[in-house]
């Protein structure tokens, strides 16, 4: 789902929620597009500089706000396949550490 897409959610009033983006070193214009969407959705950005890709995901789990994570990333312009997610949970009081549980966006 684009950020574009994502400003057409229906998100009840009383629900808290946010669009964590992590920059792992992207060389493209990852800001610029965040800074376009920050008047019309709960977005932020934290920056990630170790390669890989567990560190980014990590950063993103240390740094978000909620109870429920979840975690998806860009395609890459050479594929049309769906996008695999992960999604978590973690105790309110972030006493224990998110547990993962992968899926695919069909």
């Amino acid at each position: 789902m684009t950020l574009e897409r994502m400003t057409e959610l229906v998100v009840p009033a009383d629900t808290a929620w946010e669009i964590l983006v992590v920059n792992n070193n992207c060389p493209d214009d990852t800001d610029q597009v965040v800074a376009e969407f920050k008047g019309r959705l709960p977005i932020r950005m934290v920056s990630e500089p170790a390669p890989g890709k567990s560190h980014p995901l990590n950063r993103a789990a240390d740094d978000a706000a909620g109870r429920y994570l979840l975690f998806t990333g860009l395609p890459s312009p050479q594929s049309a396949q769906p996008l695999p997610f992960l999604t978590s949970a973690r105790s309110p009081d972030r006493s224990t550490p998110p547990t993962f549980h992968s899926a695919r966006t069909w």
